[in-house]
């Protein structure tokens, strides 16, 4: 499997890819999530397949760039942290629940998937850690 998180020095971008590279996806758009500056790639099943990063956000993905699992298990949901500082805000975009710890929702902290009809968790099962 090839990494699911990217970063780049040079561009102060990170990319964290939400679905396994045995998927086959086509990207249809690109949406922002809210008012914090993530982007997200959204497939033509209107799936959010990626999550562009930029600047102190990007910087936090570095350290686990290169990464192939990235998902804890939480129950029924599979979740995606960069910290365990507390929600401030958070944003549901397309089954994807996004968290940040500051009310203007810059700090980026993490994601749940929870939509299992259009994220098939047996998909997901090898990104597990």
């Amino acid at each position: 499997m090839k990494s699911r998180i990217t970063f780049d020095i040079e561009a102060g971008a990170g990319y964290i890819y939400l679905l396994p590279d045995t998927e086959t996806y086509t990207i249809q758009a690109t949406e922002d999530v809210g008012d914090s500056p993530l982007l997200v790639d959204i497939d033509e099943d209107d799936r959010i397949v990626g999550i562009e990063c930029f600047g102190a956000n990007a910087k936090k993905l570095s350290p686990i760039a290169g990464l192939e699992k990235i998902y804890h298990e939480n129950g029924e949901i599979l979740s995606f942290r960069l910290s365990e500082k507390p929600v401030k805000k958070h944003y549901l975009l397309k089954g994807i629940q996004f968290y940040f710890a500051d009310e203007r929702s810059k700090y980026f902290i993490g994601f749940d998937i929870v939509d299992f009809q259009k994220y098939k968790k047996q998909i997901l099962i090898s990104m597990i850690k």
